[in-house]
């Protein structure tokens, strides 16, 4: 299985990961499906996820199975001001 983890230097994408590739989590052990896992890690600057066209081309590339996504949505004052700002 292919997985893509975006904000993957952040405490939430560390962790997912760490459980990943160690086959379990403090629940007990993963479901087979994500043993032997491919794990493909992206943050800023290789990845914006508010770039539509290089997210869709990068998922293009990889193919993913399954997308996690563990980078949060500033909340700013500007953000609050301008709400479509995160989303360019």
């Amino acid at each position: 299985m292919k997985i893509l983890i975006t904000g993957c230097n952040g405490q939430l994408g560390k962790e997912l990961q760490k459980q990943l590739k160690e086959g379990c989590s403090v629940l007990g052990q993963l479901p087979e499906c994500f043993h032997d896992t491919e794990i493909y890690p992206f943050d800023l600057p290789d990845l914006d996820i508010r770039d539509l066209s290089a997210v869709m081309k990068l998922v293009s590339e990889i193919s993913p199975d399954l997308s996690l996504t563990s980078q949060p949505i500033p909340m700013s004052t500007a953000v609050r001001k301008n709400p479509m700002q995160p989303f360019r």
